[in-house]
């Protein structure tokens, strides 16, 4: 199977139905998943950084990298990757998105070896705040968010299929949830119970 593998500070428009996208160990960082609803079209990032405005320079070159950048970025890769037709009822202006997002896990306080400090803990939830801020900016609908914890998280995308494997401390065999999109609907797949998201 054709594989693209998206590491820290990377995103990708998703295209090639026979391809697996794979976000591995997503870590403190943040996936966002951007899909416009028109046709449903995605593209997503993996996001390492919350705020672009001390690194201006960085943040032009790879937008993707920071939560108040991806978002944009992420819109103008599906854009220019599949634009929006002329005869079409959407303009660039007009269309609309939903997001998700998931990762973001939050770091344990310390070992023995190195104790965090407070501003280390944090970076997932500013990363988030982040993203809620650009999402409510755009009149963007948060579809699914799942950022709680502290668990490592991976992500494995292929054609309408979003899978969501959770590893924990005490279990390294990891909980797959599962979303797939079914008739226009997203469907929730987790402990063999379905739910349509709202």
């Amino acid at each position: 199977m054709n594989k693209l593998q998206i590491n820290p500070g990377e995103g990708a428009f998703i295209s090639n139905p026979d391809r697996e996208v794979v976000l591995e160990k997503i870590g403190f960082g943040v996936c966002l998943i951007v899909i416009r609803t028109s046709d449903w079209s995605k593209a997503l990032c993996h996001i390492v950084f919350h705020n672009s405005a001390k690194i201006s320079g960085t943040s032009k070159i790879n937008p993707m990298s920071y939560g108040d950048t991806a978002l944009n970025a992420l819109i103008g890769e599906i854009n220019r990757n599949k634009p929006v037709l002329p005869n079409e009822s959407e303009d660039n202006n007009h269309q609309e998105f939903e997001a998700m997002l998931i990762g973001g896990c939050r770091p344990m306080i310390g070992t023995s070896l190195k104790k965090l400090h407070e501003s280390e803990l944090d970076f997932g939830p500013r990363i988030i705040d982040a993203l809620k801020s650009q999402l409510k900016a755009r009149s963007a609908k948060l579809r699914y968010q799942h950022t709680e914890g502290s668990n490592l998280r991976s992500i494995r995308i292929r054609e309408n299929r979003i899978s969501i494997y959770e590893e924990t401390l005490l279990n390294r065999e990891p909980h797959q949830t599962d979303l797939s999109m079914t008739d226009g609907k997203w469907i929730l797949t987790q402990d063999n119970e379905r739910q349509i998201l709202k």
